[in-house]
Order: C-alpha cells, then structure tokens, then sequence
C-alpha cells in the first residue's frame, strides 16, 4: 500500500465522530499491543510497556489509541481498564476493518 493511502485511511469506530481513527497516526506496536491486551484481558498500561520493551509514555498511548479503537474502556485510576474485545477473532476483525477501512 502507498504511503498516500495510508494517510487517507480513517475508520469509524462509534456512532460520533470523536471515535474516528487515523490508522496512519497509530503506533508502529498498536497491533502487537491490542493482541496482547485481549489475550491476557489485562488493560494495564505497564502490561504493554514490560511486553514491549517500550517507556511508560508511550504504553500510555498506545493504550489511548485502544480505547478511542474501542479495544479497552476509559482509564479508571489505577484499576485495570475493561478490556471490550472478547476473543482473538474479534479482535482480528477489527484490526482487518482499520486497515482496510470502507471508502
């Protein structure tokens, strides 16, 4: 795929537009991230930072960008986020619709 392509590639996620995804802006880990996440239904961010080998600040957005994909819920302190997706097929499904996003 172009690297124009890519720019252009948005994804719906919800019924407002606060929940639209730019796939270009997402983290080069966000797919790793997401499978690790539903695998170990754990949404914590240090999760993702020890997995990944990655910094706090950037677990933190890779974990935003979950939830703005509806992967995991909204931060609650220092609980776990609920991880939404239940199983690896569905996951794998949402994964396919951002990166091939309907025209």
């Amino acid at each position: 795929m172009e690297k124009n392509q890519m720019m252009d590639m948005h994804v719906e996620m919800g019924p407002d537009s606060e929940n639209v995804i730019d796939s270009s802006s997402l983290d080069p880990l966000f797919e790793e991230a997401a499978r690790i996440i539903v695998t170990m239904r754990s949404g914590f961010a240090s999760l993702i930072q020890r997995r990944l080998s990655i910094g706090y600040g950037r677990a933190v957005r890779i974990m935003d960008q979950l939830e703005k994909a509806g992967i995991v819920g909204e931060a609650q302190g220092s609980k776990p986020r609920e991880v939404k997706i239940q199983d690896e097929n569905s996951l794998e499904n949402l994964l396919a619709a951002l990166n091939n996003p309907k025209s």
